[in-house]
């Protein structure tokens, strides 16, 4: 008997299912799920003095937005609301998302904690961490 014969019906039953989950999401183009903000997009950029961190917030104002530095971790987070002032299900297709969000880091050591400075604006928040100064070998004259 051939060794193949007996994986066939496990072949077709994944095939399957599988084509019976494309089919699905095929056949409801418009019904995506977006009504839950997973991951807010951010750049972090060092400098020789400092950590730059810039995350994406369009629309959002900020007392919607919180950053919170603490043992060594900046956690950025907040949610971003949907305007209900708009009444009627015209729409045919809704990409923007909703939703509460949260982004964490781990610092490096030589962050001071106490510095960090936020600012929210034209949707881009902006957290600036300054580091510690490096320490430097002190040159010593010998007598």
């Amino acid at each position: 008997m051939n060794a193949l014969a007996f994986t066939k019906p496990f072949f077709r039953g994944a095939l399957t299912s599988l084509h019976d989950e494309i089919d699905s999401l095929l056949s409801t183009p418009w019904n995506w799920p977006a009504e839950s903000v997973s991951a807010v997009p951010v750049d972090i950029e060092e400098t020789d003095d400092a950590y730059a961190l810039s995350f994406d917030l369009p629309g959002m104002e900020k007392k919607d937005v919180s950053v919170e530095v603490k043992d060594g971790v900046i956690t950025v987070s907040g949610e971003r609301k949907r305007d209900e002032t708009k009444k009627g299900d015209g729409y045919t297709y809704r990409e923007r998302s909703f939703g509460a969000f949260s982004r964490s880091f781990r610092l490096p050591d030589n962050v001071k904690e106490d510095s960090a400075f936020a600012k929210l604006k034209d949707g881009i928040l902006e957290v600036r961490l300054t580091k510690y100064p490096e320490a430097k070998p002190k040159r010593i004259s010998v007598d």
